[in-house]
């Protein structure tokens, strides 16, 4: 009997754009206004540094947002004041979670993003959200099986009881199914007729699967 289910958040309840927008368009705009450039001349400066920490200083952290404002000597506060007013979240997201709610289902978010960055991301949902989880902070890895055995664990619950969801195909599908965990595969772009039994093309989906 499914008690509980676990969802993504970038690229399934909210939009991915999300990132794009925090990391290639904010940040080279506070940096560009903070250092009195152009905004073409902090695009190259800032996606330089992007590429030097992950391919030639090897930052273990290279998607820590406080250590890239530190590295760049931005604001936090204003940075997160300016994200809190993006709203990216799918039209289906609420009307799903809100659904699992009336039901009685537990819900979860799982993701990769940073606790502070994940919190503003769900603003609009956290009344639905009974936990989530920043693996970022938590485990300092990517969603992976080892993380769904631990949270299982901390959820008090079996494999068989918890469905996750997800767009990512390793780490929302295979990863949750190689712990026991039924999981499906969000393509939202994708016609009913080329899905297969593990895809869904809406959360709405949920409603006839549960």
């Amino acid at each position: 009997m499914i008690k509980c289910v676990s969802f993504d958040c970038d690229g399934t309840l909210v939009d991915d754009k999300y990132d794009n927008f925090f990391w290639n368009e904010e940040i080279p705009k506070a940096y560009a206004e903070k250092n009195n450039i152009s905004l073409v001349e902090a695009k190259k400066f800032v996606y330089s540094e992007y590429y030097k920490a992950l391919y030639i200083e090897r930052i273990a952290n290279w998607t820590n947002y406080d250590y890239w404002l530190e590295r760049f000597g931005l604001e936090k506060e204003k940075l997160l004041l300016i994200l809190e007013h993006e709203n990216l979240v799918y039209d289906d997201s609420k009307i799903i979670l809100k659904y699992l709610k009336d039901k009685g289902y537990k819900i979860v978010v799982i993701s990769n993003s940073e606790k502070n960055i994940l919190d503003i991301k769900l603003k609009s949902l956290k009344h639905y959200v009974d936990k989530a989880i920043s693996v970022f902070n938590k485990y300092g890895i990517n969603k992976g099986s080892v993380v769904f055995e631990k949270e299982l664990l901390d959820l008090e619950l079996k494999p068989e009881e918890l469905i996750h969801v997800g767009d990512d195909f390793e780490q929302d599908y295979l990863s949750p199914k190689a712990t026991g965990i039924k999981s499906y595969l969000l393509r939202r772009n994708s016609k009913k007729e080329d899905l297969q039994e593990h895809e869904i093309n809406s959360l709405l989906d949920l409603k006839k699967i549960l």
